[in-house]
């Protein structure tokens, strides 16, 4: 599977960097932010997700893994294809993304093409679950005062995952101290 490529931008389309590697050039649709940054002839790094259909393939590049790794999660969910999640990832940056499944802030899917109000709403709902279950991606948009980075740290110590620390403070009650709200977490992640 191809997971990454180097090469030189030997062309830039609308959708598509045409990215040579030695004797081989690879069409590899990319978010609208990343044609528009780069320049032809300069040298590029990208991770890449090749998507394989009945009937084509095509390969997909990222300038970051973050976004290789949400684009697979996109693509998971039933009714959005690889050209509405690369939609998505052209409206908005990863960080953007996931505040806007966490606020369930809908406008960032339904301003793309296809994606009307139900499905923007069904996009949070899996994108949400997908995530809080997904502890190599980081869903946390929390602004994070001093008091909340150490009570995640203190639960994290304990032998929990980020994720899980950081769902237990969003339940506690935030007008608690710091070692009442450990233990406020410490009774919800045990419910769990």
């Amino acid at each position: 599977m191809l997971f990454s490529i180097s090469g030189t931008i030997k062309q830039k389309t609308a959708d598509h960097l045409v990215v040579q590697t030695g004797p081989v050039s690879w069409e590899i649709a990319v978010p609208k932010p990343l044609i528009s940054h780069s320049e032809k002839a300069s040298a590029i790094d990208l991770f890449t997700y090749l998507h394989v259909r009945e009937n084509s393939m095509e390969l997909f590049g990222f300038d970051t893994y973050e976004q290789r790794h949400l684009f697979k999660l996109l693509i998971d969910i039933s009714g959005v294809g690889p050209k509405s999640a690369l939609g998505i990832l052209s409206q908005a940056v990863v960080d953007e993304i996931k505040k806007a499944v966490q606020t369930n802030n809908t406008l960032v899917f339904t301003s793309v093409s296809g994606i009307g109000q139900k499905g923007a709403n069904r996009i949070i709902l899996e994108l949400k679950s997908k995530l809080e279950k997904d502890d190599s991606f980081d869903i946390s948009q929390l602004t994070e005062d001093k008091e909340t980075s150490n009570v995640i740290a203190a639960l994290v110590g304990l032998g929990y995952t980020k994720n899980e620390a950081r769902r237990a403070v969003r339940e506690a009650d935030p007008k608690l101290g710091l070692q009442e709200k450990v233990r406020a977490c410490l009774k919800i992640l045990g419910r769990a």
